[in-house]
């Protein structure tokens, strides 16, 4: 029983830790992860998805749609 909590709170902080991208490269966060770029001293958190306009799976559409996030009140 110990090993099988040990190894959930070790899955539960991979699921929440921050990733390690470099300025300039492309990465992923997933609602509730958070990114640190230490070159330019940025620290962010993806909360929720404020606007989505993209197509969706499977259908066939003639532009991409876009996605909204929101830094501290404001949309960007």
């Amino acid at each position: 029983m110990r090993f099988s909590i040990v190894g959930l709170a070790a899955l539960l902080a991979a699921c929440t830790s921050a990733a390690a991208p470099r300025l300039g490269d492309e990465f992923t966060l997933r609602v509730g992860q958070s990114a640190s770029i230490p070159e330019i001293n940025l620290w962010m958190r993806f909360l929720k998805v404020v606007d989505d306009s993209r197509c969706p799976v499977g259908a066939l559409c003639v532009w991409q749609g876009d996605g909204a996030v929101r830094d501290r009140g404001r949309a960007l």
